[in-house]
């Protein structure tokens, strides 16, 4: 069994090159501190803290990657060609976070489906999604 994502060498390194690049710092740097605060907060630190990446992603504005084909567990994408402000960039980590405490902890969603669960829990975080007629805001 790996280390924990938090712990393990490579994601340490490969955070530290995020959040000093020249161009992306800032944005990674207050990124991760969102998401540390948002575990802190609403999973007790439970969490392991996600790799985030960049890049487009469709017409979703993120996703939730439990391992990738990098080996890169718990990662999310955010899609800087639709998102534009920093606040959305938050808004869509967080929704994102809950699907990760969903696979660790909680039910997990069936395909791209958000249940009464994840419904929940965004709620608790003050996020709206809402599926019931079809709408999805592109995560």
């Amino acid at each position: 069994m790996p280390p924990s994502v938090g712990d393990h060498t490579v994601y340490k390194e490969l955070r530290l090159h995020q959040i000093t690049d020249p161009a992306l710092g800032n944005f990674f740097a207050a990124m991760y501190r969102f998401l540390k605060r948002l575990n802190d907060t609403y999973y007790g630190g439970g969490l392991p803290i996600p790799i985030l990446s960049l890049s487009k992603d469709g017409s979703r504005r993120g996703h939730f990657v439990e391992r990738d084909g990098l080996g890169l567990e718990n990662r999310i994408n955010l899609n800087p060609f639709i998102i534009q402000t920093g606040r959305e960039a938050a808004e869509v980590a967080a929704h994102e976070q809950v699907h990760l405490w969903q696979a660790l902890v909680g039910r997990p969603c069936v395909g791209n489906y958000h249940g009464e669960e994840f419904h929940a829990k965004v709620a608790e975080l003050g996020i709206l999604t809402d599926d019931r007629a079809g709408y999805h805001k592109g995560y």
